[in-house]
């Protein structure tokens, strides 16, 4: 039985970019058309890697902005969840963040206390399996509210 009582006013949508992230803004696009919620659009920057390349660029051992181009990435990712809700008539904010990606998308979403959030993953590989606890599963199972899976074959 489904509670009427519950409603949609803000969807968290992380990205990475990559066809799965974009199958859930499509999902959750999908959602806000029919309740009217706000997509909140959160991509991170993982602040372990942004250091390295600042630290080496200054130490003259590499002359690419490594960390320049992964913002330029990041924001480009977030334009793309801009466009999509535009496209269908959807509000949207959007945030870049650094830091540790789980950690911080769980920020985001208890600071704009979203009600849903709508997490596009890939399938795991044996080792995967096996080996380690993605993003994803930290989010799930820490997340303050709803997290809904949209699982791509690849």
């Amino acid at each position: 039985m489904v509670d009427s009582s519950v409603s949609l006013k803000k969807i968290l949508v992380p990205t990475d970019g990559l066809v799965h992230s974009v199958k859930a803004c499509q999902y959750a696009i999908g959602l806000a058309k029919i309740t009217g919620a706000e997509i909140i659009g959160v991509h991170v920057l993982p602040n372990q890697v942004s250091r390295i390349f600042e630290e080496r660029r200054h130490l003259g051992e590499i002359s690419h902005d490594y960390a320049g181009q992964y913002r330029k990435e990041g924001e480009e990712y977030l334009r793309q969840i801009e466009r999509l809700c535009s496209r269908e008539r959807v509000r949207s904010r959007t945030f870049l963040v650094e830091g540790y990606p789980p950690e911080e998308i769980l920020k985001v979403a208890k600071k704009e206390n979203v009600d849903l959030i709508v997490l596009g993953v890939r399938r795991r590989s044996s080792f995967e399996r096996h080996f380690g606890i993605r993003t994803s599963d930290k989010i799930i199972l820490n997340a303050d509210c709803p997290v809904t899976v949209i699982n791509t074959p690849w």
